[in-house]
């Protein structure tokens, strides 16, 4: 997404809005992918970034955490960003919301994060993240990505198996990703130099 996309939103979901179809952006049936997206990211505690806010079904699982000290979120879309500054107003942990493209953004001059959440619409510059990100990266800061869609042997696979009754409610459930009520998430780890994929165990979890 550039922001500049007209998009509706509904109980259920985020779409956005064209003349010949409708591309959902985020839907309710994804909320437990949410959660254990949170949960990769935020196992450090301390200091978060949220890149997308998209109905900020991470966003309260990392609000949950209690070892979260700040949580930081970049929201590229104007709507989406006025209804995170609302949200904002609800939470109890220090919580700051940015407007812009991650790409424009990052890196930051003077902050370091523990723990990376990554979930944007159809962004054409995933593949440059890791390499903005790093100077706000400390020695063990996890970056887990809801999809990566480039072949990279800094990542590992993080299979989850989604609950049924979630699962049948999207409404893209049978894209190959989504097969059989399973979709793997990714996450690497930041070992002070480089990103690195936990070689000793590199195979699929399942939750």
């Amino acid at each position: 997404m550039t922001g500049k996309e007209k998009i509706e939103s509904f109980e259920e979901k985020i779409e956005i809005s064209n003349p010949i179809r409708n591309n959902i952006i985020m839907h309710n049936g994804e909320k437990y992918l949410m959660q254990k997206l949170a949960e990769l990211a935020t196992k450090n505690g301390g200091h978060i970034l949220e890149v997308g806010f998209g109905m900020h079904l991470s966003a309260d699982a990392v609000q949950s955490n209690p070892n979260v000290l700040s949580h930081t979120i970049i929201e590229v879309h104007p709507i989406q960003y006025e209804k995170a500054l609302e949200w904002a107003k609800l939470q109890n942990k220090e919580t700051n919301i940015i407007l812009g493209d991650w790409i424009k953004i990052l890196p930051f001059t003077d902050k370091k994060f523990d723990g990376v959440v990554h979930d944007t619409h159809l962004d054409t510059n995933i593949d440059k993240f890791l390499n903005y990100i790093k100077p706000n990266c400390k020695q063990g800061t996890v970056i887990a990505f809801f999809e990566y869609p480039k072949f990279d042997l800094r990542f590992n696979g993080y299979r989850v198996t989604i609950p049924k009754d979630e699962w049948e409610t999207i409404p893209y459930k049978d894209n190959i990703h989504f097969e059989s009520n399973q979709f793997e998430l990714k996450y690497t780890t930041f070992n002070g130099d480089d990103f690195y994929s936990e070689k000793i165990i590199n195979k699929l979890l399942w939750v």
